[in-house]
């Protein structure tokens, strides 16, 4: 950021007018830049698709992951500064290789250095005090299919569920939640058809979903400018495993128009140009928004087209409210916690 503030200039641009966006860690990363700004800040506007971090579970797994990381690569363990020397020294593709089978997360420490402790407190509280976070304009967002690439080859939605439970309660989950849950994403009903859609909408929701509404709810509440878009669409030319809907990045391609233009269709070219031009818009005025009203209010692109269903897109977008959150109350005491623990 510190080189486009000085560099912009040379292509035309103006360093008062920058907006970041990302998308999955991407997205975590801009929303880590809201709630822990730089001084001054160097952008005026963010974007933040699929992920956020200010209700995300704080890590805690990251040490153990670097102890059993020196371990698999013979490191020397007593010697902090040895072993980071020792892991610099082996192969990339090689530690790439370990982290992958071994399933090894390296996820952001929040350390109210680089990054903050409090992130949904400071961005409530900035309102009062507005040094305590980038209070910019933003753009948040999330897809429909979210977990879909993440419960291939799950069968079961109660043990699945147990297990994601576990992880985001490690002091005990509230009572009968597991229950609640299991009720409120009944089989048959329309988008959970099966085990499987049931896992992808559940995952999907509490993952991503749900606190990106809360992102976008906490900024209307401090008085920012905020809006939100939900991306509902699937294309053959795009589809990664049959039935993988508008699955995690599945948008990066339509927003960016680098799909096959030979296989695509009026409708999948309609919905790129629909985003593409929101986007555009909201990066040139953001005061002025993307070109729908402010959340709670939702940007719907893609009208829940599938691959078999593509030759027309109806509607290209739609405007909804929060009935498309309805489940979401469900997990309210994640974010509680949050800021309790902050």
């Amino acid at each position: 950021m510190d080189w486009v503030q000085r560099n912009i200039g040379v292509f035309n641009g103006d360093p008062k007018r920058v907006t970041i966006f990302g998308e999955s860690s991407g997205g975590g990363s801009v929303d880590a830049l809201l709630t822990s700004p730089p001084n001054p800040v160097p952008f005026h506007a963010a974007i933040i698709q699929s992920n956020e971090k200010t209700v995300s579970p704080h890590s805690i797994e990251s040490a153990s992951s670097w102890a059993r990381l020196v371990n698999a690569t013979n490191c020397p363990h007593d010697d902090i500064t040895a072993a980071l020397e020792c892991i610099r020294g082996k192969p990339v593709l090689r530690l790439k290789e370990i982290i992958e089978k071994a399933a090894l997360p390296f996820n952001s420490i929040t350390d109210g250095i680089t990054l903050s402790k409090s992130p949904r407190q400071n961005r409530l509280k900035s309102k009062e005090n507005p040094s305590l976070i980038a209070r910019v304009p933003v753009m948040v967002g999330s897809n429909a299919n979210e977990g879909s690439m993440y419960v291939i080859g799950q069968n079961n939605t109660e043990i699945f569920l147990k297990q994601i439970v576990s992880v985001l309660y490690p002091n005990g989950a509230p009572d009968d939640l597991v229950k609640k849950v299991l009720d409120a994403y009944p089989l048959g009903e329309k988008g959970t058809m099966t085990e499987t859609d049931r896992m992808d909408r559940i995952l999907t929701e509490i993952l991503s979903q749900c606190p990106i509404k809360v992102v976008a709810d906490d900024s209307i509440a401090a008085g920012i400018s905020a809006w939100r878009y939900y991306y509902d669409a699937g294309f053959p030319n795009t589809e990664i495993f049959p039935g993988s809907g508008a699955y995690h990045s599945a948008e990066i391609k339509t927003i960016f128009g680098t799909f096959d233009r030979v296989s695509a269709t009026s409708g999948q070219s309609e919905v790129s140009k629909r985003m593409q031009k929101a986007w555009a818009d909201f990066a040139k005025n953001p005061s002025k928004g993307p070109g729908w009203d402010m959340a709670p209010n939702i940007g719907v692109f893609g009208g829940g087209t599938r691959a078999g269903q593509y030759n027309e897109v109806k509607p290209v977008f739609a405007v909804k409210d929060e009935d498309l959150d309805k489940r979401c109350i469900l997990w309210q005491s994640l974010w509680k916690t949050d800021i309790a623990s902050d």
